[in-house]
């Protein structure tokens, strides 16, 4: 079955608010991560204004010999590999393929990675 969640969170600083759409596929997630204004009201009016496919990238486990592998499926103009090194660490955690679009500020995207794999460990438990 197909899951889509929509989860959120203000950053360390209280700067801004980071807000997730998961989608739970099988053996794999489709992640939309951003980060917005802390005056946002709503997630959904967040992840309709956000930039997906900006930066967005393919990740997966292999075997051992091989480790984590991955490729950057779109960016943007002047943007970075964020995605790709991002989805890796992250399939790496959880042990799944990982479609990740990332649209966070620089200054939270560690905050950003280590919650959305909070958050994906949280609900490979329930």
């Amino acid at each position: 079955m197909i899951f889509v969640t929509t989860k959120s969170t203000s950053t360390p600083d209280g700067a801004a608010k980071l807000v997730a759409q998961v989608t739970t596929l099988v053996d794999s997630y489709m992640i939309w991560l951003g980060s917005v204004e802390i005056s946002q009201d709503s997630d959904q009016a967040a992840i309709q204004g956000g930039r997906l496919c900006t930066d967005w990238a393919c990740a997966m486990t292999g075997n051992t010999k091989m480790g984590t592998v991955g490729t950057s499926l779109s960016r943007g103009s002047g943007s970075s590999d964020v995605a790709l090194a991002m989805s890796q660490r992250i399939a790496k955690r959880i042990g799944q393929a990982v479609f990740l679009s990332v649209d966070v500020s620089p200054e939270h995207l560690l905050a950003a990675e280590k919650w959305i794999i909070s958050c994906l460990k949280d609900s490979d438990s329930a």
